[in-house]
């Protein structure tokens, strides 16, 4: 490449850098379908990462690739959503000595839904195994397409639109080896105002970018500090939205004991049209009236992909319109960058919860260990980090709560003690079924506890153990280590994890009754698993609270591949014998919270409760596996197996075993030792065939 020619390349690089800092959207400039770049600012790290992979790279050239020669014989700007649902705009351009070039503008979300989506695959979808940090280093958001049109024009009016453009390149002699780009006089003309609004948002993100690498606590921090700095705003709030209402998380000066309470919701409309123009709300007392002398405080919503995530909120010049002006500006400026913190918080807490739900379910496998009742309590508390917990468990007979486990100080005392216990809290948590989290306890109007109990944190979390409408206990937890409060992120792990306990506590009370059982008829006294009495009410009752929640569910039945002919060789004894291992092996493949039962003769079946299809697949397999590799005394033994799932037909008990016992019958007349999926979906993937 001649100098001349370089010297165009770079000064074209130089100013689509400016026009994608000063928009916040992507500039690519590409020189043919492969999408092999001249120049790049701002690019979109999902494009980056996306577009060098081997599963999507493909979908890239699809998209971005056809857009090359599309655009080049468009008339006018061609705009377009990708795969990954990321809003461009290509216009083609010319460098003198080099073929017709394309400029991608954009590669940012505009749309909530598309965001959300994305989202939603990085963390448990088909982009999962790129990591988080760099997939989502420079993620774009845009309220609308606004910025993307612009930054199309600015190129077009920066470079020209082909070879014919007024402002292609004119031959190096005549310009004397200065670059050979020709920006439009009136792009390069701003006005002072501008110019201001640039430099504030330079300063905003020249602080932003030294802590983008930390997280997103520390940079609300930081906004607070240079809202301070800048406007000489002394007096400030962080609020974030939880649970659709706003809660304050941060303040300076007045506002750190002033108490905050907004009574418009977070999804409120018209505080969406607000922020859409770029506006603020202001907040007054209710029943006061405005005065121009009277401070008042001012509300400036901050969204991430369509949605309100959090709010600044001033308590000094909120009638201030210039401030005001400046700090809704820099508000919507800062937003992107905000939810990309918030995003990267939002990726490592999930993995997180992921890994703790795995180590959960494999301490649930002890669920027929005398150290039961202790194992799930510790392995809670293990979970949310508390020196403290109780599970307590309701006995019928007594009619009241009993204490099944502790764990901290004084936990000896008060193991298998019922009187008063849980007078304050649980008996209320386990009536009404409803979880209560509280970070401070001295602020409620309730009795304290007991001197000598000798807590050291004043937040605790009771939660229901109920199994679809049926009443079970509470689990207790408090002293949190480290002093600290339970957040909506423990909230979240005893959602996850709390019907999984509940179940097997169900299960071990029920196993605990042995004699019960025997009257009851509802364990199997060969294989000591749950029979088909006890299956028939339990699915029932997973079938309404799935339903009710919108939680996945399967079903499978196992048939022992030719079974008579192994009880004609060795006699029924040996017969037994084969399906007593049978019944172990499942044991020790099932996660706790699944239901394994005999349902009748060399019949099985298992319930997998929150659990979709493909999971049930992949357990259904390693059934299969299991018993197919374990060793028999005579010969090997194999199982047929068929899996259905619930779905908007298959809503009943009757319906799900149908469909199950169908995909059964298919598996068997498949050649049998194989699972089939209800529906047609086979997995022949065995040994020996």
């Amino acid at each position: 490449m001649n100098k001349e020619l370089q010297d165009a390349v770079n000064a074209l690089d130089t100013a689509i850098s400016e026009i994608a800092a000063t928009e916040g959207v992507s500039v690519v400039v590409v020189e043919d379908s492969q999408l092999s770049t001249v120049a790049s600012a701002n690019n979109n790290s999902i494009c980056r990462m996306l577009s060098t992979s081997d599963d999507f790279g493909e979908s890239c050239k699809k998209f971005c690739g056809q857009v090359y020669d599309r655009a080049l014989k468009s008339p006018k700007p061609l705009k377009y959503r990708c795969h990954a649902g990321l809003d461009c705009i290509a216009v083609p351009v010319q460098i003198e000595g080099k073929k017709p070039l394309v400029a991608i503008s954009g590669r940012t979300f505009t749309k909530a839904d598309e965001y959300r989506q994305a989202t939603e695959r990085a963390i448990t979808g088909d982009w999962r195994h790129f990591p988080p940090t760099s997939f989502f280093e420079n993620v774009l958001l845009s309220s609308d397409s606004t910025a993307l049109e612009k930054a199309a024009r600015r190129v077009l009016n920066l470079i020209g639109k082909l070879p014919e453009s007024a402002a292609k390149v004119k031959d190096s002699e005549s310009t004397g080896g200065k670059p050979k780009i020709r920006e439009n006089r009136q792009v390069a003309v701003k006005s002072w105002k501008r110019r201001k609004e640039i430099a504030e948002a330079s300063e905003w993100r020249s602080r932003l970018s030294a802590i983008l690498n930390g997280g997103y606590r520390e940079a609300c921090v930081e906004i607070l500090e240079f809202v301070e700095d800048r406007y000489g705003i002394g007096s400030s709030a962080w609020l974030e939205v939880k649970r659709n209402s706003f809660e304050k998380v941060l303040a300076k000066g007045e506002l750190q004991d002033q108490k905050i309470q907004i009574s418009v919701a977070a999804d409120d409309k018209a505080l969406q049209r607000l922020f859409e123009r770029e506006y603020s709300v202001e907040l007054r007392e209710r029943g006061t009236k405005r005065s121009k002398e009277s401070e008042s405080m001012r509300l400036f919503p901050i969204t991430g992909g369509g949605t309100i995530r959090s709010a600044l909120v001033i308590g000094e010049q909120a009638n201030n319109q210039e401030v005001v002006t400046a700090l809704a500006r820099l508000c919507a400026s800062l937003a992107p960058e905000l939810e990309i913190l918030r995003l990267r918080s939002e990726l490592s807490r999930r993995e997180g919860l992921e890994y703790a739900m795995f180590k959960f379910s494999e301490s649930l496998k002890v669920v027929d260990t005398e150290e039961f009742w202790s194992d799930i309590m510790r392995t809670t508390a293990e979970l949310l980090q508390a020196e403290r917990g109780s599970l307590l468990v309701y006995d019928e007979e007594r009619q009241s709560l009993v204490v099944k486990a502790a764990l901290g100080p004084g936990a000896n005392e008060i193991e298998g003690f019922a009187g008063k216990i849980g007078e304050r809290i649980s008996s209320k948590v386990w009536r009404t079924g409803k979880p209560a989290i509280v970070q401070d306890i001295s602020k409620l109007s309730m009795a304290e506890a007991p001197e000598h109990w000798n807590y050291r944190s004043k937040s605790f979390i009771s939660y229901p153990l109920l199994v679809g409408t049926n009443k079970i206990g509470v689990i207790n937890l408090t002293d949190k280590a480290g002093g600290g409060s339970f957040e909506d992120f423990d909230v979240d792990l005893l959602d996850s994890v709390v019907p999984q306990i509940a179940i097997a506590v169900d299960r071990a009370l029920l196993q605990s009754k042995a004699g019960e059982f025997e009257k009851l008829s509802v364990t199997d006294s060969l294989t000591g698993l749950l029979n088909r009495r006890y299956l028939e009410q339990r699915l029932a009752e997973e079938i309404k609270r799935s339903s009710r929640h919108g939680y996945p569910m399967c079903f499978i039945m196992i048939d022992v591949d030719d079974f008579k002919s192994y009880n004609d060789a060795f006699l029924h004894p040996e017969g037994d014998k084969a399906l007593k291992i049978v019944g172990n092996c499942l044991k020790d493949t099932l996660r706790g919270a699944d239901v394994a039962v005999r349902y009748g003769g060399e019949e099985f079946s298992v319930l997998l409760p929150q659990t979709t299809i493909e999971e049930g697949e992949t357990i259904a397999e390693r059934i299969r596996h299991r018993i197919e590799s374990t060793r028999f005394p005579h010969r090997q033994v194999t199982v047929s197996v068929g899996i259905a799932s619930l779905t908007l037909e298959i809503n009943s008990t009757e319906k799900l075993i149908e469909a199950a016992d169908a995909a059964l019958f298919e598996a068997k007349r498949k050649g049998k030792n194989v699972v089939h999926t209800f529906g047609g979906r086979v997995n022949e993937m065995r040994t020996g065939r």
